[in-house]
């Protein structure tokens, strides 16, 4: 009798949550939680590409991109970047590559 009890309210209250779902639950607040991983950097000519990942709860658009110390155009991350998914975005900054010492002979 007492488990027939327990399973009856264990479904009434599953039930519940399956109709109201959301609607149950309070609104979040506070600022939005932005964390983007860079996955891969792939350096060209005048050019770093950026697969970037969303790792955070909300979704991220890129704004700006500050590089050494300089905002820099980039082209890619037009629409917000969703939770878990990833976006290319193409840096145009001139780099160098570093310089391998030679040995004296």
């Amino acid at each position: 009798m007492l488990g027939t009890g327990l399973l009856a309210l264990m479904a009434a209250v599953l039930a519940g949550l399956a109709v109201f779902g959301s609607a149950a639950l309070p609104e979040r607040t506070g600022p939005p939680i932005e964390e983007l991983a860079v996955e891969r950097v792939v350096l060209g000519p005048g050019t770093i590409a950026l697969t970037l990942r969303n790792a955070g709860a909300d979704p991220v658009q890129v704004a700006q991109v500050f590089v050494n110390d300089a905002y820099v155009d980039f082209t890619g991350g037009d629409d917000p970047i969703p939770r878990i998914a990833s976006e290319t975005v193409t840096l145009r900054a001139p780099w160098q590559g570093g310089s391998r010492a030679r040995r004296p002979c």
